[in-house]
């Protein structure tokens, strides 16, 4: 194989995990409402608007209370039956990945830790979704490269852009995914990872854009008043 030929491949693959991680992104924010809706609002809804207060169902303070426990106790089943290596904030994990197993996440793991994340964040569990998608997506990044047998370096960059491609779909903020996949690489960071870097998180931006439009993840401008 030639240099150039090397080079097309791992553009071609860094333009396909930006589109997973933005197809995965869109999954596990669907996965995330179905949670939300079947604990609050005993409805089997894909969709929740994240901004809107949820107008429960229950009569009783205490059935509310119960379902972050229910979330928890699912959670640990999850962990323990799939994938142990699933429990963690995500991107220590994806750090350990990277510097001592040459950036490889196991499928199971990523299985894992969609589903629990889900039912920890859909039953109101103080968790948030970055972690758990920059680990989701960094480890699509670590299946491609085991898939097309690239050299550890290589599949480490590719775990790093869809880390960073995760983040910025999931926050529609190419910038902050960019920096952010570049600070897990600080180490072994060259032109063709930064390049690649980019080309990921601006595809998935492109492909999250292109469905949802271009609007801030958090909007602030009702709790701000008039001023923005």
């Amino acid at each position: 194989m030639t240099h150039n030929s090397n080079k097309i491949i791992l553009f071609v693959l860094a333009v396909l995990t930006g589109l997973l991680a933005g197809l995965f992104g869109i999954i596990f924010s669907q996965i995330i409402a179905l949670c939300h809706n079947l604990f609050f609002l005993a409805q089997f809804d894909l969709h929740h608007h994240h901004h809107l207060h949820t107008h429960l169902i229950y009569q009783h303070d205490w059935i509310v209370i119960l379902i972050p426990v229910i979330g928890s106790v699912l959670v640990t089943f999850v962990i323990r039956t799939i994938a142990p290596d699933a429990k963690g904030h995500g991107v220590s994990e994806v750090i350990r990945a990277i510097r001592l197993h040459n950036g490889e996440i196991q499928p199971r793991v990523v299985i894992a830790k969609a589903l629990a994340s889900a039912l920890a964040i859909g039953s109101g569990g103080s968790v948030g979704r970055e972690g758990p998608i920059i680990q989701i997506c960094a480890g699509i990044g670590s299946y491609l490269g085991k898939c097309c047998r690239l050299a550890h370096e290589h599949s480490i960059i590719l775990v790093a852009a869809g880390a960073g491609a995760g983040l910025a779909a999931a926050f529609n903020a190419p910038i902050g995914g960019i920096l952010f996949a570049i600070e897990l690489l600080y180490t072994g960071l060259n032109i063709t990872a930064i390049f690649l870097i980019v080309i990921a998180a601006i595809t998935a931006t492109i492909f999250i854009r292109s469905l949802f439009g271009i609007a801030a993840f958090f909007d602030v401008s009702n709790m701000l008043g008039t001023t923005i």
